[in-house]
């Protein structure tokens, strides 16, 4: 039976899979917007792009950012939209690394998101590349529906385990092995990317993610494949 990703960590089951997550982010994180554009051949800022399109008008909006990490997604709204914009990250480092490049209308918080206490509800909640690392998916669901506005949007972007077929192929063989490859010369952190790899393959299909969205209580669920379906974009509406 192959392993679901919540069970998946970077290092020992010694530990809680949040601490773990957030000593690897600690580690990788100078490093971490650079191997990104690498190991992606710099297809990570089209994905950003899109992640972006799919919040649309956010004007006068109240957005959080699951997992920011060094802030792309947060600059990437504060530049074209005036708004008001909290990033949340586990990793303190990579919170060091996204207020080196400061904005006025954003807001770093260094907490888990499962457990930090909100005192406001937002209208768009975004998570980039950060919820396969989540101790629970199903609660982070629950989270995000619990914090949105009536009508508020939740917008996760991911990996996406190997399509079929040749692409498929070629696809888990670089995660499996130049991804780690370049995660030891880049990031200097082999051990990381080969959880990114093995998480990758253990995320759930679009299926069971539509199914999770839906017994949480989201509606108009949305599922949009990139780059032959490598990375998706999941939204729904509250």
């Amino acid at each position: 039976m192959a392993l679901k990703v919540e069970n998946l960590v970077p290092y020992t089951q010694d530990k809680r899979k949040t601490e773990q997550i957030e000593e690897m982010f600690n580690t990788i994180a100078p490093a971490y917007e650079r191997f990104n554009f690498i190991a992606s051949f710099g297809a990570d800022r089209y994905w950003r792009k899109q992640l972006l399109n799919e919040i649309g008008n956010a004007t006068d909006k109240k957005i959080l950012d699951v997992a920011c990490g060094t802030g792309d997604v947060c600059r990437a709204i504060s530049k074209k939209y005036t708004c008001e914009i909290d990033g949340l990250d586990l990793a303190e480092n990579m919170l060091f690394e996204a207020r080196k490049k400061l904005s006025n209308n954003i807001t770093y918080i260094h907490h888990d998101f499962l457990t930090y206490k909100f005192t406001k509800p937002y209208d768009v909640i975004t998570i980039a590349f950060g919820i396969r690392n989540f101790e629970s998916i199903n609660k982070g669901l629950i989270k995000s529906y619990e914090l949105l506005n009536t009508g508020g949007k939740l917008i996760i972007l991911e990996f996406s385990p190997p399509p079929k077929g040749i692409f498929g192929k070629v696809y888990k063989l670089y995660n499996q092995t130049i991804v780690p490859f370049l995660g030891k010369h880049i990031a200097k952190s082999k051990i990381s990317y080969n959880y990114l790899a093995n998480s990758i393959n253990a995320f759930p299909n679009e299926i069971e993610i539509r199914n999770m969205m839906t017994k949480v209580g989201f509606s108009d669920i949305n599922i949009r494949g990139l780059t032959f379906g490598v990375v998706k974009i999941y939204s729904c509406i509250k």
